[in-house]
């Protein structure tokens, strides 16, 4: 399915199990997605504050797995404007 909508330009949310480090970049296909806004990449980071998951670890591929799934469900339920708080 990732595949078909990256063929087709369709907007994709990914989620990957390897941290996104300093160096790390996509392969082409998915950069110029990106480069696009077609693919939002999301990934766990060492700072995460995602919580433990029906009793599981929070630090389990499973509980990150879970948490990274809600916040991409939220990314797609949201219909207003974002702005960025300057602090």
């Amino acid at each position: 399915m990732k595949d078909e909508c990256l063929d087709k330009g369709f907007p994709l949310i990914h989620l990957q199990k390897e941290p996104i480090g300093p160096f790390w970049k996509p392969e082409l296909r998915r950069f110029n997605a990106c480069i696009h806004g077609a693919l939002l990449i999301l990934a766990p980071w060492d700072l995460d504050m995602m919580g433990s998951v029906g009793g599981v670890p929070a630090d389990s591929d499973y509980s990150r797995f879970h948490n990274l799934n809600v916040l991409a469900a939220e990314i797609c339920a949201f219909n207003g404007e974002a702005r960025i708080m300057k602090q």
